[in-house]
Formats: structure tokens, C-alpha cells, sequence
């Protein structure tokens, strides 16, 4: 009970941030497909979520992740920061990934936008938004 209210806890510290990330860069068009917080359910049962900000003047965006039970971690909790441009329909961005203050790696992450759901090259189930700017 403990440790999952700690992840819980976590979960929305991160959240938080990530939401005060998304809030710094000036505010994009509501139809902006990339913008938000979005959820993907994972293959072990949890849920997976990145807050993506808006371009900034350069069109970079930040990104933060949160995985609950990171199978790279051994099933502990991971966090994945990181910055990508997009073109056309598709969000191309490096993300560390790490699991406490250990960086487990540094990759490639591919975010394409379709309707209202956004296509992951590392997630069998899309993402959905679940927050807006």
C-alpha cells in the first residue's frame, strides 16, 4: 500500500511538472495534434503518460514521460525527458530514460499523429489525450 501510494505520489509530481513544463512556452492553437498530456495503457497493465509542450519560437517542444512499472527498470518507475521538432505528421524526438537518478538510455521516440490519437514507434496502443493545453 505503501509504495503504491508513493508511485502514486510520483506519478503526480511528475504530472505536475509536466504540466508546468507545457505551461511555459506560449500557448498553441487547440488544434495543435501534439500539445498535452496524453496516456497510453502499457503490456504489463499500467499506464504510460507524456505531457509534450507546445513549440517554442525555434519549434522545439519538450516532452516528460512516465512509466509506473518500467520493464527497463526492472518494473520500478521510469521518467523520459527530452526534445523533438515535427514533421508533417510525425514527432521525432530524443528522450533520456531513466529509472531513479540512473539513465538507463538515450533514444529515438516517433509520436504520429492520426485523428485524435497519437502512433508510437515504442507502444503497442496508442496514446489518447487526457489533458489539454
Amino acid at each position: 500500500m505503501v509504495k503504491r501510494f508513493g508511485l502514486g505520489v510520483a506519478f503526480l509530481a511528475i504530472v505536475m511538472s509536466a504540466t508546468l513544463v507545457i505551461a511555459a512556452p506560449a500557448v498553441a492553437a487547440p488544434s495543435d495534434p501534439f500539445t498535452g498530456v496524453w496516456a497510453s495503457p502499457d503490456t504489463d497493465g499500467d499506464i504510460v503518460t507524456f505531457a509534450i509542450s507546445a513549440p517554442g519560437a525555434d519549434g522545439i517542444r519538450h516532452l516528460t514521460g512516465f512509466d509506473p512499472a518500467a520493464e527497463a527498470c526492472e518494473g520500478g518507475p521510469a521518467t523520459a525527458h527530452g526534445s523533438g521538432t515535427v514533421a508533417g505528421a510525425t514527432l521525432t524526438t530524443t528522450l533520456t530514460v531513466r529509472c531513479g537518478p540512473t539513465v538507463v538510455f538515450v533514444g529515438s521516440f516517433y509520436f504520429t499523429a492520426s485523428g485524435d490519437t497519437l502512433i508510437s514507434n515504442t507502444s503497442l496502443n496508442p496514446y489518447t489525450r487526457v489533458g489539454a493545453q
